[in-house]
């Protein structure tokens, strides 16, 4: 019995087998291009092929077809256009391009698809490539020529930069066709137009020849012949450079206008991706436009009492010979007996960049204004001061958080198609970065004198003292610098200032009979020359995700003009910077 029981289970067991050989094979075809397949049009029958990114190749025949009708009926079939793709690897010892030539030119505005069935590829590189027992998938490639494209900041700080990154499937015209302009979207009312200097980064052929006109410059070298550069992957790619303009707003509408493809499109950029970052958000005082730190302060030997710190530097419309107007309304004032810097600031001016380009020293903002100086009473101190102000931008001091993580998303769409980038979100959390630090440096002057000669006086009228006018030469170093751990800010920013002619300040103080030991207060007239350094530590807890509102904790020590007050407090509130 347990011999038969034992022939039934072998018996099973090998029908089982030979019925599971006999099944047909469910393995699926092999894709030649695993990860992703570009395609640049670079005239109106050539284009570029490249496969994983140039790490395969092929050489094959594949047919076109134009797809359009899709567009708005999806279920509607592709027509089959006549003759025959021919596809063909170009040498080059690194990576595989392949070029294509298309049997009739390619029409502007339209959708197609090329196909390449696997018994018309030729040629699969690298050698020794082969598919599993399934064959070669189809491949399938759809593209577009129709006039539109990406724009994205480049890799430099937005407030240092005036430069864009355009992105295209499809090449762009030569430089005589080319007028570009960043036009800038504004709410009822027309469009500004920002007139801008065109770079392709790369030659659409070979052979192509071009010449350099006033509003658009050859792609870059060729590091081993010295002429414009061929790189398959950069056609459709271009820098946008603004000529004289610039943009002070933290973000905007941009539009490109005067930019034409090789079809003579006049290329724009979709609505939905024409919100473009131009200044990255404002880590503490000094780099904000507007700011407003409303405190409670505290001082040794002083009942709390409150402190504003309020600061507007607009940037406003217009240029003259290349600089823009500018406001600037500062205060940094408390009340009661706790000593504040006791500084207003209001005037005006003229600011510029430079930009330098040098990898290490990237731009130069020179910044001359005319200022009234005063305290918080308006009545004991008023002076007049001119202050020129170079601010300068050095990239290794600069890592901000902002910038680190819009460098992040600018490699992960590097080389990518227009339609891989338009489906990448700048915004993904996977691009922002946890920590990033950031220092600037200033170096300035004040010059100027007092308007008036106030007398002071004791608060009954026992003491006086008559504050004489005098000239105001002041030199001032200025340092800012910042550490940023998610949403929390450390943020600190000293002066230096040398006054090279005495000011006088007159003050009144509390003394003490030696004899009867009764206070009394007397007006006296303090001098102020050499070194006064004057410095704010500051941390700050954002509120919401742009870090606008924030939980601010403040020590500020040290004088400042016009008082010179000997600071020394712990301010604590809420701050809004933008």
């Amino acid at each position: 019995m347990t011999k038969i029981r034992a022939r039934v289970i072998l018996t099973s067991f090998l029908l089982a087998v030979a019925l599971f050989t006999s099944l047909p094979s469910c393995a699926a075809p092999s894709k030649l291009c695993e990860t992703r397949v570009d395609l640049k049009i670079a005239t109106h029958d050539i284009a570029w092929l490249s496969c994983d990114s140039g790490l395969r190749g092929l050489e094959a025949d594949g047919a076109l077809f134009d797809a359009s009708s899709r567009d708005d009926d999806p279920t509607a079939a592709a027509i089959e256009i006549k003759g025959a793709v021919i596809i063909r690897l170009i040498p080059n010892p690194f990576l595989h391009y392949s070029e294509v030539h298309f049997p009739s030119s390619l029409q502007p505005n339209k959708s197609y698809v090329l196909k390449i069935v696997p018994s018309n590829i030729r040629k699969v590189v690298p050698a020794g490539l082969s598919p599993g027992v399934e064959g070669w998938a189809p491949l399938f490639i759809s593209f577009s020529t129709k006039a539109t494209t990406i724009l994205t900041n480049g890799k430099d700080p937005v407030e240092t930069g005036t430069n864009f990154v355009l992105t295209s499937d499809m090449g762009f015209a030569a430089c005589p066709q080319q007028k570009p302009t960043i036009e800038e979207i504004l709410p009822l009312l027309k469009p500004k137009p920002h007139p801008a200097v065109l770079q392709r980064s790369s030659l659409a052929l070979p052979d192509e020849t071009d010449r350099p006109t006033a509003s658009c410059q050859l792609p870059p070298p060729d590091l081993d012949t010295g002429k414009p550069q061929f790189n398959p992957p950069r056609i459709g790619q271009a820098f946008l450079t603004l000529r004289s303009d610039k943009f002070y707003q933290a973000k905007a509408q941009l539009n490109v206008k005067g930019v034409y493809d090789v079809f003579g499109q006049e290329i724009s950029i979709p609505k939905d991706k024409q919100k473009i970052a131009l200044k990255d958000l404002p880590k503490g005082k000094d780099d904000a436009t507007y700011y407003l730190q409303f405190s409670d302060q505290a001082g040794p030997g002083a009942k709390p009492t409150w402190a504003l710190d309020v600061k507007g530097t607009p940037v406003l419309g217009g240029e003259f010979a290349g600089f823009s107007p500018i406001l600037n309304l500062l205060a940094n004032v408390g009340y009661g007996n706790a000593q504040s810097p006791n500084t207003i600031a209001l005037g005006g001016g003229l600011t510029q960049l430079f930009p330098v380009k040098h990898s290490t020293l990237q731009a130069l903002r020179f910044s001359p204004t005319f200022n009234f100086e005063t305290d918080r009473t308006f009545d004991k101190e008023r002076n007049l001061i001119f202050s020129p102000d170079l601010r300068i931008y050095l990239s290794f001091l600069n890592h901000k958080r902002d910038l680190r993580s819009r460098r992040t998303y600018i490699d992960a769409i590097e080389n990518k198609s227009q339609a891989e980038i338009s489906k990448i979100d700048p915004d993904d959390h996977k691009f922002k970065k946890f920590w990033g630090f950031y220092t600037q440096l200033w170096v300035g002057m004040e010059t100027g004198g007092s308007l008036i000669s106030p007398t002071v006086q004791a608060p009954d009228k026992t003491s006086s003292v008559l504050v004489p006018s005098y000239g105001i030469v002041r030199f001032h170093p200025k340092l800012q610098t910042n550490f940023e751990l998610w949403r929390f800010t450390f943020d600190f920013n000293a002066t230096s200032r040398y006054i090279g002619e005495t000011e006088f300040v007159g003050r009144v103080v509390s003394t003490t009979n030696p004899i009867t030991g009764a206070k009394k207060s007397v007006a006296i007239l303090d001098s102020v020359q050499g070194w006064r350094g004057y410095g704010e530590v500051s941390l700050l807890f954002a509120l919401d995700q742009s870090s606008h509102i924030n939980l601010t904790t403040t020590y500020k020590r040290g004088s400042a003009p016009p008082s010179f007050n000997k600071v020394d407090v712990v301010q604590s509130g809420i701050t809004l910077k933008y």
